[in-house]
């Protein structure tokens, strides 16, 4: 199993809190992210850390370029492994 896809999609949602009467609007920050493998199976993370774009900007344009390829336990189609398995 192969890590083939990674992607975050930055989101900014409005929320509205109406409690005891009074309302308050804000926004909340997110980025979530897929990550696909090549037997189809598919998972979804989310962070709140800091400004989404930016989030979403690293994850994109850094990080998923070296995540494509490493297997379940840690070992990138070039042989670079990590601690996995």
């Amino acid at each position: 199993m192969k890590i083939t896809r990674v992607h975050a999609t930055p989101l900014n949602l409005p929320v509205t809190v109406n409690a005891t009467g009074k309302t308050k609007t804000t926004s909340l920050s997110v980025c979530i992210v897929d990550i696909e493998t090549d037997t189809g199976l598919v998972g979804t993370g989310m962070t709140a850390i800091t400004e989404e774009e930016v989030i979403g900007s690293i994850v994109n344009d850094i990080a998923s370029h070296h995540l494509l390829g490493w297997t379940h336990c840690g070992t990138s189609s070039s042989g670079t492994s990590c601690t996995g398995c």
